[in-house]
C-alpha cells in the first residue's frame, strides 16, 4: 500500500496526459503514482497490467457486445443485421455524474482520478452518438467527430473540477506534415482536439518500449522533439527521458516512474 500524498506534495498534484503505442507501459505506469487511486477503465486488457492492492480502485466500463456486421461507405449493411443498444457510455456517464454530485472522490480520500484510456472511451462515445442519430452500425460522419471531441473535452473539464490529481492515458497516431514531409506522433483524438486537448493538462508524456539485447526497457519522454512534438513537463530539471521499467519483484512501485518524478523533482 502506498502512502497518501503528503502535505508537502499537495502543491505538485498535476494533470497528466500519457500517450503512446499499445503495450508501451501506460497502464503499468499508473501503479507508480503515490497515493490512493480511482481508475475508470475502458480498455479490455487494462486490468492485466494492474495488481490488486488496497490503494487502487477500478471501475470498468467495457462494451460487452460489439456488432460485426459489414457496413459499406454508403451505409448499406447485411440483411437482418441488428445492433445492441450503446449502453456502456450511458452507464459511465451516470456513474461519473453521480460521484461528482456526491463529491465522492474527495470524500473518500482519493489522490488521483484516472481514465484509461481516452481512445476506448472515445469509441464508447461514438457508439452512443450514432445510436442517438439512428445510424447505429453506420460509418461516422464529420459532424459526429465534432460531437465526440466536445464530449471528451467536457469529461476532462469535469475531472479537473474534482480537485484530485488527474491522469488520462491515450494512444498515438502518426501524421505527416504536407509541407515539410516530416512525420510526428500525436495523440489519437479527433480533429482539432489534437491541439486543444493539451491545453487542459499540465504535463504530457510519451511512453515507448525498446529492446536492449534480452532486456526490455520502458521509457517515458518528458520533452518535445520532432517525432513527439506534444510532450512537455512542468517539473523543473526533470530529465528528458526517464526509465520507468519496474523491477521484478517490485514491492513499492511508487519509487519508480511517476512516483519517482514527483518525489525527486516535485518539491519546491
Amino acid at each position: 500500500m502506498s502512502p497518501h500524498i503528503s502535505e508537502m506534495q499537495k502543491d505538485v498534484l498535476k494533470r497528466f496526459l500519457i500517450y503512446g503505442a499499445g503495450g508501451s507501459g501506460k497502464t503499468t505506469l499508473l501503479r507508480t503514482l503515490p497515493g490512493k487511486k480511482f481508475i475508470y477503465m475502458f480498455d479490455p486488457a487494462g486490468t492485466n497490467s494492474l495488481r490488486s492492492t488496497d490503494d487502487i480502485w477500478v471501475e470498468s466500463f467495457i462494451a460487452g457486445v460489439v456488432p460485426m456486421s459489414v457496413v459499406t461507405l454508403k451505409g448499406q449493411k447485411d440483411r437482418g443485421a441488428s445492433y445492441p443498444p450503446a449502453e456502456t457510455y450511458l452507464d459511465f456517464e451516470k456513474d461519473f455524474e453521480q460521484r461528482i454530485r456526491e463529491d465522492y472522490f474527495q470524500a473518500n480520500g482519493f489522490d488521483w482520478l484516472i481514465f484509461d484510456s481516452l481512445t476506448t472511451l472515445g469509441d464508447l462515445i461514438m457508439d452512443r452518438i450514432l445510436e442517438i442519430n439512428n445510424r447505429a452500425g453506420k460509418n461516422p460522419e464529420i459532424s459526429d467527430y465534432g460531437i465526440q471531441a466536445l464530449t471528451i473535452t467536457r469529461i476532462v473539464r469535469s475531472a479537473v473540477g474534482t480537485n484530485c490529481g488527474i491522469v488520462f492515458t491515450g494512444h498515438e497516431k502518426a501524421s505527416q506534415d504536407k509541407l515539410l514531409r516530416t512525420v510526428a506522433n500525436q495523440i489519437l483524438v479527433p480533429g482539432q482536439l489534437v491541439s486543444k486537448l493539451p491545453l487542459l493538462f499540465s504535463d504530457i508524456y510519451h511512453t515507448t518500449v525498446v529492446r536492449d539485447g534480452n532486456q526490455v526497457k520502458y521509457l517515458m519522454e518528458t520533452v518535445p522533439d520532432q517525432l513527439f512534438p506534444t510532450a512537455r513537463c512542468s517539473f523543473e530539471n526533470a530529465p528528458p527521458v526517464i526509465d520507468v521499467t519496474l523491477p521484478k519483484p517490485c514491492p513499492d512501485p511508487t519509487k519508480y516512474g511517476l512516483g519517482r518524478l514527483i518525489n525527486e523533482y516535485g518539491r519546491h
